[in-house]
């Protein structure tokens, strides 16, 4: 077992040192190779010598299986310790360092403006208490600790002792020294109060709520090896089973739930090593010290009032320690206690016996009343609370784990659950009608308990989205006495709930945008609403709104007869082990005494929780490509049911396409973690097509095991607050010391397959937002030769394209005969000497000779091809927005929501020129159009719209994206897939538009860059396009979306396929990236097409019940009038011959007021002029 070594205040390591003769020898070893490894590392970590003058190591334990010591040290200023600052060293036995991580804060003294505090902690929690409204007096003070950790009395609140702790913690990105409260009782709370001022920064939930820069990777100096740490870890004596013959009837693993199968009898369930004197013991010697469903691992009991008090009459198995009690699927589960309790003290005692052999310890930090001698803090086993609430509002639909440090007991809560298909039924039309699947909410007054019956309505609240129901509705006459169908988005689910009843709903739908039910949170400030709230997947709501195009849709919601009113959370035990390994990844995560390091926001706490969930559950038979739900038993659907995650966990990507990139849009923290898992559940399978399975989860050795604990290893290097290439780089930094290195290529495979490969980059741990995907493994690999093409991607015409061919043997043998082809492009001659080596041509191929290449090679290919200055891209239009006359008559902007920001002229930044069109952010949400309002007709070959343009916001939240109308503005269609060049780079949030999956600008293109969009779809159409930008509300972009040069063109690319051969291997060939080297259009920098412009006069202006329109004409001539509101709707159009001095009258009493753009053509010759209706 590992030593676990904490020194005094203000003391380094180095200062440690000098007292070696006074500590055990084993952690002055672990000192001495900490200390020199931090020196050793300093530089690459960006830290300076204050920033390590003062440390303190918080844990250090040796994992048994792979005998490699973890050592986590703690950043200190002025003899206070900085929250999650932790560097985390793994060495093997060796003294080896296989993995190394800092989350120090660099420069640590320039960030703190604060050195002492003036209240004490006794203030602090007093502040803690009035900030959360608890009314009982402050409990005792018991303890002082070191760092300034003061333990007070759990009290009337807390179901554990109170810890405030002087620390420095990073409050929206500044260093403040504050007070951290934290609290664990039926909410547990960490409460940050400002040591000086005593305002309360921030309130943490400490639950995890389930409803339902590269850091180093290291290989150490030769100067380390001689600081072999073979005395660091200790054998675990073996302990003699002492079995207690306890007999449990439950829904044994892999079932996942009654759902998949029937209960069982098990004798002696206990593992031998993990729980060597069984489930009820917890002094060990021979008997157990209870009959109830308690011992060393667990205390499970029924809490129908959450009041966290364990019955008078808790479940009991008598002297025989047989649990073994009659089960009814028809009833209640408060009818079933007695079962629903055994299978919860079930479930967490196996999840702590696999766990266990898989790492998770006493010395780790797992959860034990008595450790055994086997190091860490004991005195923690987990309290589970069964039917937490008995199904009151606010007590469903739910599961939480509570995880503090070492030493204190995990808290999990299971409450029951009134999700299903049974209480929803779309009664006609007869084509549609059945039960569906809904989610329900916390909020609200239950089905059970207010059923409701009616036609369903499609709100509206007259805004941009206004299916959204997040303002006041405006067809409230249609809602009355309906139920309302309101779609996900822009605001809380309680506040869409509370606008419907207010005009008149009997009940309300929330359609997902993603195909599964949801359940839905209330929030404090929002009254709670009269009515039932419930939610449809989108497949489902999209049924209900086709069949409402063709009438009426009837819905009842009601509890069905002989249906149960809830399900019992503790009875699905997928839902189990998930809130278990809460406590299995946050104890492992940074060290056992940190246990608050998964608060970030790409910190993958949430998968490695399903992960669990589906490794228990996985029965013989299964295989990667099946289709597996998360909570479905819970949901009350199917056992192939999408469960309760974005998609199901499948390998095939038809079932679950989750990637990286989909984090930037997907919800924190359980979409960012559903994409973890989906990688980490892609390893599983991976290992066990390489290696075989094994039902034994906990004794063997196949691929499923391997697979399990690489991702336990992982936990343990990986630093504090890990990002998604953190974690993947802990997995093959753990099969690295654990099997030699040897499926390095399978990991890089399965996370590169989902965008972590090689080139990927998380950027900071701390945002989902700023990552870069990238789907390339370890290029050695695929062992293959291979042939990579490079080509100057932009050319004026008449320039030389340079070509860069690369060329790798990546077969483990040497070839022979290698050949090199490349396709010379129709208009591109080669400069034959410019060719790097020499080239034979025929025709248009060219040739180059390489001969061998060993393994591993690398030749490079360069030459030159001549363009031909005849061909170019044909320009239809340019706008370079340097003529305010025409820009102004040519483009209208507008704001949905009337609000500030959006699209404007500025003069601080162009591509060319000395302005362009800036969207900023305003003062509140915003979504913004740019419209152009001159029509194009698109023609050529490769027909092409090209912007140059720049943007800087806050990425997947604020950005844009281009619509293109073809009917004026009454529909637009929004591109997505058709970019040629610089396409979207980031996924926008869903609250910004209300519109699922969509693809944006957005983050920091750094400057201007030039996009391509094909328009080969609008051929022989005429089109208007426009920019939309959006911004929510709280998120400033540092500048917003700059657009400039506008053009439409025939674009004209070159591109040719090289190909290499060998006489051993099969021909690869490559074309370059995308359509290669695009042809410039002819002087299109700086120049601005002459339109035709006609002058009209437009009166009154402003107007109120008509306008007039008078166009002068010496010939007779056909002129077409056109009125267009402010978003490019055509609203009226007019044709009639025109002579002379003619005047047209439009009538406009029944327009809204505003402006309005007149548009008059005549004779190929067009004008526009901008008209205000009051």
């Amino acid at each position: 077992m590992g030593l676990k070594f904490t020194f005094a205040k203000n003391i380094s390591l180095c200062a440690i040192m000098l007292f070696a003769l006074n500590i055990n020898a084993q952690v002055a070893d672990v000192l001495s190779l900490s200390d020199l490894t931090i020196s050793e590392n300093a530089e690459k970590w960006g830290l300076n010598d204050k920033d390590l003058a003062n440390y303190y190591m918080s844990d250090n334990y040796t994992s048994r299986h792979n005998q490699v010591t973890h050592v986590y040290i703690n950043q200190v200023a002025n003899n206070v310790l900085v929250e999650n600052a932790i560097i985390g060293l793994n060495f093997n036995k060796e003294g080896k360092l296989v993995y190394g991580s800092s989350r120090f804060i660099s420069d640590l003294n320039s960030k703190i403006s604060v050195t002492s505090a003036s209240i004490n902690a006794q203030t602090a929690l007093q502040t803690a208490f009035d900030a959360l409204e608890f009314d009982s007096a402050l409990p005792r003070l018991t303890e002082e600790k070191d760092f300034s950790l003061f333990i007070f009395e759990k009290g009337e609140v807390a179901n554990l002792p109170i810890n405030t702790q002087l620390i420095y913690a990073n409050i929206d990105g500044s260093l403040e020294l504050v007070w951290r409260t934290q609290i664990y009782g039926a909410t547990s709370v960490a409460v940050y109060v400002d040591a000086n001022t005593s305002e309360v920064l921030k309130k943490e939930v400490l639950d995890i709520t389930c409803a339902f820069h590269k850091d180093m990777y290291h290989n150490h100096s030769s100067s380390c090896v001689n600081h072999a740490l073979e005395t660091v870890a200790k054998d675990v004596e073996a302990v003699e089973y002492d079995s207690d013959d306890a007999v449990y009837h439950v829904f044994a693993l892999p079932l996942e739930s009654p759902n998949h199968g029937d209960r069982s009898i098990l004798t002696n369930p206990s593992d031998p090593i993990a729980s060597p004197h069984g489930w009820h013991d917890t002094n060990g010697s021979s008997g157990a010290e209870f009959t109830i469903t308690r011992g060393n691992n667990v205390h499970a009991f029924y809490d129908p009032e959450a009041d966290e008090v364990p019955p008078t009459d808790e479940v009991d198995g008598g002297p025989e320690l047989v649990f073994d009690f009659d089960y009814f699927s028809d009833q209640e589960p408060t009818a079933q206690v007695n079962n629903t309790v055994t299978q919860l003290f079930y479930m967490n005692n196996m999840m702590h016996d696999i766990s266990y052999h898989f790492g998770f310890t006493e010395e780790a930090g797992n959860f034990q009343a008595n450790n055994y001698g086997n190091g860490g803090q004991a005195g923690d086993y987990v309290v589970a609370f069964s039917q937490y609430g008995n199904g009151q509002a606010g007590t469903v639909n739910n599961a939480t784990f509570a995880t503090p440090s070492d030493g204190g007991s995990g808290q999990m809560r299971m409450f029951l659950w009134n999700s299903g298909s049974g209480i929803f039924q779309v009664t006609a039309p007869s084509a549609i009608s059945a039960y569906y699947s809904v989610g329900t909410a916390d909020f609200g007054p239950s089905v059970q308990d207010s059923p409701a019956e009616g036609e369903v309505v499609v709100v509206d609240d007259g805004f941009d989205v206004g299916s959204d129901g997040c303002e006041a509705l405006v067809n409230a006459s249609e809602v009355e006495g309906k139920i309302a169908m309101i779609d996900r988005g822009l605001c809380f689910f309680e506040q869409k709930t509370v606008n419907a009843e207010e005009a008149g709903a009997i009940a309300v739908i929330i359609c997902n945008f993603e195909d599964s039910a949801m359940g839905m949170t209330g929030v404090p400030d929002i009254p709670n609403p009269s009515i039932p709230t419930v939610s449809l997947s989108s497949t489902d709501c999209n049924l209900i709104k086709a069949a409402l195009s063709s009438g009426p849709v009837t819905v009842k919601l009601e509890q069905p007869q002989g249906g149960l009113d809830f399900l019992a959370g503790s009875y699905d035990n997928g839902v189990m082990a998930h809130e278990y390994a809460h406590g299995i990844s946050n104890r492992l995560t940074g060290g056992p005494n940190a246990a608050g390091c998964l608060g970030n926001e790409e910190q993958m706490g949430e998968g490695w929780s399903d992960f669990f969930s589906l490794i228990t559950t996985v029965e013989p038979g299964d295989a990667g490509s099946d289709k597996r739900g998360i909570g479905t038993y819970a949901t009350s659907e199917p056992v192939d049911g999408n469960g309760i995650r974005p998609y199901p966990y499948s390998t095939d990507m038809d079932i679950n396409p989750m990637v990286y990139d989909n984090i930037t849009t997907f919800s924190v923290p359980h979409g960012v973690g559903a994409v973890w898992c989906s990688m980490i559940w892609d390893m599983y399978w991976a290992f066990v097509d390489e290696y075989g399975y094994d039902a034994d989860v906990m004794n063997a050795s196949a691929g499923n095991n391997m697979a399990i604990q690489l991702v336990m290893d992982g936990m343990k290097y990986q630093p504090c607050n890990p990002g998604f290439v953190d974690g993947r780089d802990a997995i093959l930094a753990a099969d690295q010391e654990l099997y030699n290195g040897d499926n390095q290529c399978l990991i890089w495979d399965v996370f590169a397959r989902r965008g972590l490969g090689i080139n990927a980059d998380q950027g900071s741990g701390n945002s989902r937002s700023d990552g870069t995907p990238n789907y390339e493994s370890i290029p050695t690999c695929v062992a293959e030769l291979k042939i990579k093409k490079e080509v100057t991607e932009l050319i004026q015409p008449g320039e030389d394209v340079d070509v860069k061919l690369t060329v790798t043997n990546h077969r483990p043998e040497d070839l022979t005969g290698v050949v090199v082809t490349d396709e010379l492009p129709d208009g591109l001659t080669i400069d034959e000497s410019s060719t790097s080596i020499p080239a034979t041509v025929s025709g248009n191929i060219v040739s180059f000779e390489i001969g061998n290449m060993n393994y591993l090679d690398e030749v490079e290919i360069t030459y030159v091809l001549k363009s031909d200055p005849e061909v170019f891209s044909q320009r239809f239009y340019l706008d370079d927005l340097e003529d305010n006359n025409t820009v102004f008559s040519d483009w209208t902007s507008s704001n949905s929501e009337g609000l500030s920001g959006g699209w404007g002229l500025t003069t601080n930044l162009a591509n060319s020129g000395a302005q362009s069109f800036l969207a900023s952010d305003g003062d509140a949400e915003l979504k913004s159009e740019l419209t152009t309002l001159v029509e194009h007709e698109i023609q050529g070959d490769r027909p092409t719209m090209r912007i140059y343009h720049y943007f800087n916001t806050v990425t997947s939240i604020n950005g844009g994206y281009v619509e293109i109308s073809t009917n004026q503005g009454a529909t637009w269609d929004r591109v997505q897939d058709s970019w040629i060049k610089n396409g979207y780079n980031a996924g926008l949030s869903y609250s910004t538009f209300t519109i699922p999956f969509l693809e944006g600008f957005s983050g920091n293109s750094n400057t201007f860059i030039g996009s391509y969009l094909d328009l080969s779809d609008y051929i022989g159409e005429n089109i208007i396009f426009r920019f939309r930008y959006g911004a929510a509300e709280g998120n400033v972009s540092p500048v917003g979306w700059a657009i400039d040069d506008i053009e439409l063109m025939d674009l004209v690319t070159y591109n040719g396929e090289a190909c290499v051969s060998s006489d051993q291997s099969e021909t690869a060939c490559a074309s370059a990236e995308g359509e290669g080297t695009l042809v410039d259009s002819a002087n299109s920098t700086n120049t601005k097409d002459a339109k035709n412009s006609l002058a009209f006069n437009v009166f009154p202006n402003p107007a109120s019940d008509v306008i007039n329109i008078q166009l002068s004409s010496d010939e007779a001539s056909v002129m077409t009038i056109e009125l267009f509101d402010t978003t490019g709707k055509l609203i009226e159009s007019v044709s009639r011959n025109n002579f002379g001095n003619a005047i047209t009258t439009i009538p406009t009493a029944e327009l809204a007021k505003g402006v309005y753009i007149v548009k008059v053509t005549s004779n190929g010759f067009a004008g526009t002029q901008k008209v205000i209706l009051n």
